[in-house]
């Protein structure tokens, strides 16, 4: 290619005006190192290309490459918005992930505090009713107990579990 052409076109105010003016119009809000970035790029492909001298109509092919272009920059600012956006749910979700991890640390961690504290029935009584979530009825028939002592045990275990959780 006729570097000497390129540069014609390049310094030519006509021409130059119709790609800035193209890329201006498809993205009104382009930053000026992004608008140079996108200019330059349209001189790349005009480099590469064959006999574009002998083109008959530059300002058309001009045109319509600088669309081209602002094309492929618009799509990869929404790509790199989708990323961004993608990065940042991963992220919470990894967030959520280590926020349950160390619940899940702590929770075993009381269990095991539970475990030492309270009699074999308080400790059961509380794996049934507060992290299996059994109702009342349920656990009166595993402790073979009626359902009226049930709710006074556990009753009673709340108010143990409120001291414990006062001093842990």
């Amino acid at each position: 290619m006729n570097e000497e052409f390129i540069a014609k076109i390049y310094t030519n105010p006509e021409y130059f005006g119709i790609v800035k003016n193209t890329i201006r119009y498809k993205v009104p809000n382009i930053s000026e190192a992004d608008l140079e970035d996108c200019i330059s790029e349209v001189y790349a492909i005009a480099i590469e290309s064959e006999n574009l001298e002998n083109h008959p109509n530059i300002c058309g092919w001009l045109n319509l490459t600088a669309k081209f272009v602002t094309a492929r920059f618009v799509e990869s600012l929404s790509c790199e918005g989708a990323n961004r956006e993608m990065l940042s749910e991963k992220l919470a979700d990894i967030e959520k992930f280590e926020e349950k991890i160390e619940k899940k640390e702590q929770d075993e961690e009381f269990l095991a505090f539970l475990k030492k504290t309270f009699t074999g029935s308080d400790y059961k009584l509380y794996l049934l009713k507060f992290m299996e979530l059994l109702p009342n009825d349920e656990i009166a028939d595993i402790f073979k107990a009626k359902r009226v002592t049930i709710d006074k045990r556990v009753t009673r275990l709340k108010e143990k579990i409120r001291k414990i959780l006062n001093n842990f």
